[in-house]
């Protein structure tokens, strides 16, 4: 994105860093980040410019946030589990295992969708069959021998887990599961989702593709109809997002850093004036030479190049790391590391970490000296795509 002639360097309009590369921050950004950048050293247009390159921004999630206090009964985690494990397990015949079939009377005049399950040959009208019950735009029953073909396809990671204050039949059972599914071929919904009901000893007793909702969609439509986060989501949907949570959880430094997106900044021999400090040039590099960096809030200048990612790592990941809040940071302009996206990780000792992210990547890895996971999801302001426990 170009810039046009010189502006202050006050207010929240433009930061020069270094050499006099600007930084442009479109809506509010958080209030640190600002500080961070208020006091660095202004100069005019003359010197030379640090710009990005050809933006691949995602686009702003647009769906209703869900919002909601998550629950830490563990009678009600223990019956979701084995079913949340079998739909990421991506195994139709595991998930088959804990289906549980509900008797129907069937009809030898089925009217399409909505009706009652066919009767089978020889079967006459209003017998007993045992369907598992369905829906897309709207519901359908499937007999046991059709379950392989209809849920190919149709398993994926868990958004969440929930319990509903009143249960009414298969298609409203006591426990409701989204996950993600993959977009069909042609299609313009770019991230599907599904409903699975689990009754109280958690067998799986009704699936629904959700007409194309996302899984944030049916999330919201749950709360709102009063029922309470079993398991709070470690995906959210979003790609750039869900990729760098992966890495984190799996305690894999190595895919965490092919989520690095670094931004250009002008380096300078000797780095001066206030934070952010321009990177030091490497030996053979004159003042003013753009070079990859991210971003590292408390750490060593605050610009770290690829060739120190390991270091900035080290002692960030763990085993038993999880996500305490994932929050969507409104409509910014994704140029120069500037995120959309914070997410906060907590360890077994509750010392917290985060993740700045934009639409290309991680652009900076954030704690304050605390290191309270709540503190630092508040450092920013926006809105939760996974809120805080309670």
């Amino acid at each position: 994105m170009a810039e046009g002639n010189s502006r202050s360097c006050s207010g929240v309009g433009s930061t020069e860093v270094g050499m006099g590369s600007q930084f442009r921050y479109a809506g509010v950004f958080a209030i640190v980040l600002l500080a961070a950048f208020a006091g660095v050293g202004c100069r005019s247009d003359s010197g030379p410019k640090a710009t990005p390159s050809a933006s691949s921004t995602q686009p702003a999630a647009t769906t209703t946030v869900p919002t909601g206090t998550p629950t830490a009964d563990p009678v009600d985690v223990a019956a979701v589990r084995p079913a949340i494990e079998a739909i990421e397990s991506g195994d139709v015949a595991r998930v088959k295992a804990l289906i549980s079939l509900s008797s129907y009377p069937c009809t030898l005049k089925p009217q399409g969708a909505g009706s009652p399950p066919a009767c089978p040959d020889g079967s006459p009208e209003g017998t007993l069959v045992q369907v598992f019950p369905s829906a897309g735009c709207e519901g359908y029953f499937l007999f046991p021998a059709e379950l392989d073909q209809a849920l190919s396809g149709q398993l994926g990671t868990v958004y969440g887990a929930f319990r509903r204050p009143s249960s009414k039949g298969p298609y409203e059972a006591p426990y409701a599961i989204v996950s993600n599914v993959a977009p069909l071929p042609g299609s313009n919904v770019s991230n599907p989702g599904a409903l699975w009901g689990a009754d109280a000893s958690g067998k799986i007793v009704s699936f629904s593709s959700q007409c194309g909702a996302n899984a944030r969609e049916i999330a919201d439509q749950l709360l709102q109809g009063g029922a309470a986060w079993v398991v709070t989501p470690t995906t959210v949907g979003i790609p750039v997002v869900d990729a760098a949570i992966n890495a984190v959880l799996a305690d894999d430094a190595s895919a965490l850093k092919v989520q690095f997106a670094y931004f250009k900044a002008i380096c300078s021999q000797n780095p001066s004036g206030g934070i952010p400090q321009p990177p030091k040039c490497l030996s053979g590099e004159p003042d003013g030479t753009l070079v990859d960096v991210l971003l590292a809030v408390p750490g060593e200048g605050l610009y770290f190049r690829p060739e120190a990612a390991d270091r900035e790592l080290a002692g960030w990941l763990g085993a038993g790391v999880k996500v305490y809040s994932v929050k969507d940071l409104g409509d910014v302009t994704d140029i120069l590391g500037v995120p959309r996206y914070q997410v906060v990780f907590v360890d077994p000792n509750n010392t917290g970490n985060s993740l700045t992210i934009s639409g290309k990547g991680v652009v900076g890895l954030w704690f304050d000296q605390s290191r309270n996971p709540a503190q630092q999801a508040q450092l920013f302001s926006g809105t939760y795509l996974v809120p805080p426990p309670k």
